[in-house]
């Protein structure tokens, strides 16, 4: 092991008062369960059944999403197959409560040797996969240790990460081989990874999990009510929105109310516990704000924060224009393809590298506007709504045009499980 990963190891095992007053912080924040703050040690709150178990990791609400698709198809393959899916975020675990309530969830644990090793010897899975860019060295040295096969899919690595990395390659190669099956979103993924020491040969490009899922839809009921509440207003919608974006959607919004004084905006954003601050700022603003997560309702308000997890669809399904988050701040950008496969039109800053062939589709289809800043977002909203501040022609056409485009695509799906065959086959006889 280089020196490296073993200094990490010893980093995170002497780390313990630090990790409990940074854990104690991110319950006071409202990013940690506090009920099952002991998922971080490792400590179960659920039995194991017999019989066989995957193991899949996922980070939040995106790559959960991306796992959704594989798991099912896994669960298809192997009868009796139980599910086990670790995010770190409450958001992550929401979203599998809502969507996925046939799998098992837990925390993350932390990188603490002990941790990890309790929370493996609690629930022995036979098989682990990895989502999109989740790499913690501790867990796979451990999950390795026990020869549990493991794989990355729908791995994404950032050109930052990949810099990071650049001074680390022996760290990184050593990892990378932990793992039995490395499969990617893109060609580019796979050059950072050969430019970092690897066998191009071992690493397969399967395109974008997400691509692969179908659309969720809201109840009938759960829409009838919210349509009510709408009534005839025009609707925008900002969803998965960072700091700083609900500031630029509040601008436009103010702008767009000018010819439409009925309009209602939603703000979706991508963290549910940002929702009392959201609330606050535009309030100041003088903005009239109901919170989802506080019984308000649209009717009451100017902006409709909705502060909820797990309730995406029903946003999508009433938004014919959307603006996705993310694209601004160095984030790469969140996957548009749900609100799109809602038929509506969308909207985003240019740093989407997080899920660029995702955009791309859109783009070349005719469904997507770029806007590069705060007055961008407003002047492009005020171009594709008419004087009712309801979508014009042409922002329906890019609506109809997304729904085209972003209609699932079964390879990416298919590519998975084709290179995940020969690990399903070892871990599951």
């Amino acid at each position: 092991m280089t020196l490296l990963l073993k200094s990490w190891q010893k980093m995170m095992s002497v780390s313990e008062p630090m990790r409990s007053r940074h854990l104690a912080r991110r319950v006071k924040k409202g990013k940690e369960d506090p009920a099952r703050l002991c998922e971080r040690y490792g400590r179960a709150t659920i039995s194991r059944s017999e019989g066989p178990m995957l193991w899949v990791h996922a980070a939040s609400n995106g790559e959960a999403l991306s796992a959704l698709p594989l798991i099912d198809a896994l669960r298809t393959e192997v009868p009796g197959l139980q599910t086990l899916v670790t995010t770190f975020t409450v958001t992550g675990a929401e979203l599998i409560r809502k969507q996925a309530p046939h799998v098992i969830h837990q925390f993350k644990p932390c990188e603490d040797t002990r941790a990890i090793q309790a929370f493996l010897e609690h629930w022995h899975p036979d098989l682990a996969l990895f989502v999109e860019s989740e790499f913690w060295p501790n867990l796979l040295i451990q999950t390795a240790a026990r020869s549990i096969p493991m794989a990355q899919v729908n791995w994404q690595l950032s050109s930052g990460s990949a810099s990071g990395w650049r001074f680390a390659k022996s760290s990184f190669r050593e990892l990378m081989t932990l793992l039995s099956a490395r499969l990617v979103k893109t060609g580019e993924v796979k050059e950072r990874m050969v430019a970092l020491g690897l066998d191009s040969g071992s690493i397969h490009v399967t395109g974008d999990l997400k691509a692969s899922r179908t659309v969720d839809h809201p109840t009938e009921r759960a829409l009838s009510e919210l349509r009510h509440l709408i009534g005839s207003r025009p609707v925008f919608l900002a969803a998965s929105t960072h700091p700083g974006e609900e500031e630029a959607v509040a601008e436009a919004h103010a702008a767009l109310s000018e010819k439409a004084s009925d309009l209602l905006t939603i703000i979706a954003p991508r963290h549910a516990v940002r929702g009392e601050e959201i609330a606050a700022m535009l309030t100041a603003r003088g903005v009239r704000v109901a919170r989802r997560s506080t019984g308000g309702v649209p009717e009451d308000a100017q902006i409709y924060l909705a502060d909820t997890s797990g309730e995406m669809p029903l946003w999508y399904a009433v938004s014919p224009i959307t603006y996705i988050g993310a694209g601004w701040n160095g984030k790469g950008g969140h996957n548009p393809l749900e609100a799109a496969q809602h038929g509506s039109a969308i909207l985003s800053g240019p740093k989407v590298h997080a899920s660029q062939s995702a955009y791309d589709r859109l783009n070349t289809a005719g469904a997507l506007r770029y806007v590069k800043d705060t007055v961008d977002l407003r002047n492009v909203l005020l171009s594709l709504t008419g004087h009712d501040g309801k979508p014009d022609a042409h922002a329906q056409c890019m609506g109809e045009a997304a729904k085209r485009a972003s209609a699932p695509d079964p390879l990416p799906l298919a590519r998975t499980m084709e290179h995940l065959s020969p690990l399903i086959q070892q871990a599951f006889p």
